[in-house]
């Protein structure tokens, strides 16, 4: 089984004084049992990375153009990423396909551009409280890793950690019950092996959705979830250390 992954996504939030704060509290921990990302607004990255140089913790981004650079104002491209030393990068989280209307074509075109420039995509997928309410909720994510897969190779796809996030459960203090979450992971794994199948191995699939200290044992007890993506959880450094230990001591 791939090692536990916790991913902290800190959203339009954060400063320099808590990355500093954070990286203090997370250099003390052995996390060596867990991988520890920390997903952090664009003016952040290269400052984020400079203070976690000697923690167990890499530092990604939370979006990026999928276009090469060029004349689009405000836009951060995939090439000015692994420039700056960032290897990691959030792709089509809910908020972005919800507020920001990116589409399942632009998440392919950005996934596809972090691989080409030495970047692991951690995709986004799930669906919406009305579509779980009409029983569409697996082939709503079966559908969202189908584009992938369509356009992915199998090595191309083993770089890529896809996190089940249920819209209904980010920020709302719902979360999915253990038993439905890997209900997701399962179907998740068995298009990803009916499609690839031994040229690809495991692929890291994450459970994304008010995750607390308190849910971790209990989701990654599941034999399809490798681990977490965590939202304003992770702004609290010790509520996210006490995740990763929990992670850690779920292997």
């Amino acid at each position: 089984m791939p090692r536990p992954l916790v991913a902290g996504n800190w959203k339009m939030n954060g400063s320099k004084s808590l990355l500093i704060e954070m990286a203090n509290a997370l250099r003390k921990e052995q996390l060596e049992a867990c991988d520890t990302w920390l997903l952090v607004p664009a003016v952040f990255v290269e400052f984020a990375i400079q203070q976690f140089d000697t923690t167990a913790v890499k530092v990604g981004a939370q979006n990026l153009s999928g276009q090469a650079p060029g004349a689009l104002t405000g836009e951060v491209s995939a090439a000015m990423l692994e420039d700056v030393d960032c290897r990691i990068s959030l792709v089509g989280h809910s908020e972005r396909r919800q507020i920001f209307g990116e589409t399942d074509d632009e998440v392919v075109t950005k996934t596809k551009a972090c691989i080409d420039h030495r970047i692991q995509p951690l995709v986004c997928v799930g669906e919406t409280l009305a579509e779980r309410q009409a029983g569409q909720a697996k082939q709503i994510v079966v559908d969202q890793i189908g584009r992938l897969m369509e356009k992915l190779t199998a090595a191309e796809m083993a770089a890529v950690v896809i996190a089940y996030e249920p819209i209904w459960a980010i920020g709302t203090g719902e979360v999915a019950s253990a038993y439905d979450a890997q209900e997701i992971h399962a179907e998740m794994r068995r298009t990803l092996s009916d499609y690839y199948g031994l040229e690809c191995p495991q692929i890291r699939l994450l459970y994304g959705g008010s995750v607390r200290a308190s849910t971790v044992k209990e989701l990654l007890a599941q034999p399809d979830i490798n681990g977490v993506l965590v939202g304003g959880a992770s702004l609290d450094k010790h509520e996210f250390v006490q995740i990763c230990n929990a992670a850690a001591i779920a292997d």
